[in-house]
């Protein structure tokens, strides 16, 4: 139901949410599914909130592997250009995915979201905040600091690697 054209975008949104929870309930069984179909880059090109929500959930459960295949696929600069995107839903979830793929992911993808000029699209954002008159306000609130808090505490570089990629985003 996920790749299919004909299917409204609403039944693809529940078809991946049940996708993240059947990874959630059994990872030796689903993984190997989602990692070796288009089930990636299918909720890549729904670009919703909820799709990327789902993207988000999927790496927080598979980890380095997934972060891996996303990076390969070069699929790393649609997602960072969700964060431009007018759908605040959608920039907020893309926010969440960068902040999970900066945590899990290796030098290579970390270095992949700067080479896109991930550090500027997130201070304009910064820089927005306010502009809008409702619950959105702080949305993207501190995300640069956030962004390199995750790199800092998170699991996929060295500690040297991790100094490096700091100083480069501060």
């Amino acid at each position: 139901m996920l790749f299919e054209s004909s299917i409204s975008k609403r039944v693809k949104e529940e078809a991946a949410i049940t996708i993240a929870a059947l990874v959630k309930f059994n990872k030796n069984v689903f993984v190997g599914l989602v990692l070796m179909g288009p089930t990636i880059k299918a909720l890549i090109a729904m670009a919703s909130g909820c799709s990327v929500r789902v993207l988000s959930s999927l790496i927080r459960f598979i980890r380095s592997p997934l972060v891996d295949e996303i990076l390969c696929s070069g699929e790393i600069p649609k997602i960072v250009g969700f964060l431009r995107s007018s759908d605040l839903g959608l920039g907020v979830a893309a926010l969440d995915c960068v902040l999970e793929l900066g945590y899990i992911g290796r030098r290579e993808v970390v270095e992949a979201m700067l080479k896109i000029d991930l550090v500027e699209i997130l201070m304009d954002l910064q820089r927005e905040e306010g502009c809008c008159e409702s619950d959105c306000d702080f949305a993207f609130e501190c995300c640069v600091s956030r962004f390199a808090i995750q790199v800092e505490v998170g699991e996929g570089l060295s500690g040297e690697e991790k100094r490096e990629v700091k100083s480069e985003i501060l």
